[in-house]
């Protein structure tokens, strides 16, 4: 019976995405696009003196442009100076045209603005505006022609129009969390792996078990030993034991906790800190050494263990572009941003951005990046939102939010104007955030909570274009209204049916579980070897030749439940410290486990 419930409750939500908010256009997407389209080509935008500009064409994608060069008229209607703008701005950026079937009008996709042609008698092409195009595509010009690519290279290749999930009838419970929540975390632990949400509140923490046989939780926080109380916590693996530790900073001083044996066990006397911290994250320095990344007002502090066990503390190196960055905002980000092996280190500021690159020898001297926050306290997370196997860095601060494109080399460009719904229909001031793919499509969507306001949740189109229609929502464990906020939230599969589930801890403290309508999706379970600090940056491929992106993901102590378009064979690419370039294919099983293919990065 449930799972016929969870049918139903799919089909609906699929009947009623068109008439949800209007800007998607369901009957006419990028695909009807192409497919309508007579050619499609590429090319470079410039002035030009006797018409009024011209694009050269640069690259065919489909079908045969009307000739090298296209001239384009002077924009003379009401929207002239609209237009005029978004031309002379494009600069050498690339450009995209679809043609007419009769070849008597095209369309021009130019900064992210969608123009209308029409053919004029042995004279240049006139110019209009295309205001009805953006429900067809609202993402980037870049991301377009990559997305063109995709529809012409795949049969199969799709440009979703809705949100694909849904919420089951039934959902869990955990309990009640005192105090102000820092934040939450889904985890493995035991000797049976079960899924646990760890809770840090700086009155108590709390840890909850997950049955699988009832969805229900239990919550085990006196049963194992669990007494921290955490304004900032991580876990990772500082002893190479394979096992998460809780690490956790309760105002005063920055402990350590093991997990063995169904207990919670203090490691150390813990390190002094008395004098602020703004988060605490795994950290791998030079060939893998594991560390605590420590975010302060000054400088980042780096915490290692010598071998008598005595705590060891470091500051990353400063410079001029330190000085010149006052205001940090957040805590430090710590993952592999140009994909070489080595962790670097990404310090968001209300001014500028500040990044340490990692190496053999440790962290470098920092350099400045275009990376700004507003003033007060920011929530971000990491996520490959445009498909090219790098980590991209979604901000959210108390009165903007912005979307940082990774170029592949660390250098991060703000690009949330050209992210569809992320520029007009995400509000700023999250309390958490954070990369999902609870569709199961294999495109990277980002959930978003708000201690005051609705959850929301922006579905991935592919390629940096996000739509959100406004159909998936929390309500609270006693019929709460869903406009009541949430403080933090956490992602994994916890009653093992295959599809990632979301719990979510609402502001007055309750913690609720929603089981996601799908089951029996395809998805990896990916974990590193024992020993490896990590985080590591690893991206999954499918489709033709592996040419398909379905996400980049970090991994550290706790394992990725990563999800794939299909059960098929796919290619897991990461680098580790002086391994760069690493392949590691997986071959599909025959019977894969609802939990997910296990994979280890070694």
């Amino acid at each position: 019976m449930q799972r016929l419930i969870r049918l139903a409750a799919f089909v609906c939500t699929i009947g009623i995405v068109a008439i949800a908010h209007g800007f998607i256009d369901p009957k006419f997407t990028p695909v009807h696009l192409v497919k309508e389209s007579q050619t499609i080509f590429t090319g470079t935008l410039a002035a030009d003196a006797q018409a009024g500009y011209r694009i050269a064409v640069s690259e065919t994608l489909k079908g045969k442009p009307p000739s090298p060069v296209m001239s384009l008229a002077r924009p003379k209607d009401d929207a002239a100076q609209e237009i005029s703008d978004v031309l002379s701005s494009n600069g050498a950026k690339p450009v995209i045209v679809f043609t007419s079937e009769d070849g008597k009008t095209a369309r021009l996709h130019v900064s992210g603005v969608w123009l209308q042609l029409t053919a004029s008698e042995g004279g240049p092409w006139q110019i209009g505006l295309a205001r009805q195009m953006s429900g067809v595509w609202a993402g980037g010009t870049d991301m377009l022609v990559r997305l063109c690519r995709y529809l012409l290279a795949d049969p199969k290749a799709s440009v979703p129009v809705s949100v694909g999930v849904s919420w089951m009838r039934d959902k869990a419970v955990l309990g009640t969390a005192e105090g102000t929540i820092a934040g939450m975390q889904a985890l493995e632990l035991g000797d049976d792996h079960r899924p646990h949400v760890f809770v840090a509140s700086a009155k108590g923490d709390k840890i909850y078990r997950a049955n699988k046989d009832d969805e229900t939780f239990k919550d085990v926080t006196v049963e194992t030993g669990l007494d921290s109380r955490s304004k900032q916590f991580c876990w990772m693996d500082l002893d190479g034991s394979g096992l998460p530790q809780l690490v956790t900073w309760d105002g005063s001083a920055i402990q350590v906790r093991q997990f063995r044996d169904g207990k919670f066990s203090i490691v150390d006397k813990g390190y002094p800190m008395p004098g602020g911290c703004l988060g605490l994250a795994p950290c791998a320095v030079g060939k893998g050494e594991p560390a605590i990344l420590v975010t302060t007002s000054d400088l980042p502090l780096l915490l290692r263990r010598d071998r008598d066990g005595a705590w060891q503390a470091t500051s990353l190196p400063g410079g001029d572009p330190v000085t010149g960055a006052a205001g940090v905002t957040c805590a430090c980000i710590t993952a592999d941003f140009d994909n070489d092996g080595y962790v670097d280190v990404l310090q968001p500021r209300s001014k500028a951005g500040v990044l340490w690159r990692g190496g053999t020898d440790g962290f470098h001297p920092p350099q400045a990046l275009p990376f700004s926050c507003t003033e007060g306290p920011a929530r971000f997370c990491l996520g490959d939102f445009d498909g090219d196997g790098t980590l991209d860095v979604f901000v959210s601060g108390p009165d903007k939010n912005e979307l940082w494109a990774n170029d592949g080399k660390g250098g991060l460009l703000p690009v949330i104007s050209s992210g569809g719904s992320l520029g007009y229909r995400c509000a700023p001031g999250a309390s958490f955030c954070c990369a999902a793919d609870l569709n199961h499509d294999g495109r990277m969507d980002l959930c978003v909570m708000y201690a005051k306001a609705e959850f929301s949740y922006h579905f991935s189109r592919g390629f940096r274009c996000f739509g959100e229609e406004g159909e998936l929502r929390l309500v609270g464990p006693e019929g709460t209204p869903a406009d009541v906020g949430q403080v933090a939230g956490c992602i994994w599969d916890f009653n093992g049916d295959g599809a990632l589930d979301l719990a979510a801890a609402f502001a007055n403290g309750q913690i609720v579980c929603y089981y996601n309508d799908a089951f029996n999706k395809p998805m990896l379970h990916v974990a590193l070897k024992k020993g490896l600090a990590g985080p590591v940056t690893f991206s999954i491929w499918q489709g033709p030749n592996a040419t398909q992106c379905l996400g980049t993901f970090t991994a550290g102590s706790i394992p990725v439940l990563a999800p794939l378009r299909q059960g098929s064979d796919c290619t897991i690419r990461y680098s580790l410290p002086g391994k760069a370039g690493i392949e590691k294919k997986i071959p599909w099983p025959a019977k894969a486990p609802a939990t997910g293919v296990d994979v280890i990065l070694d």
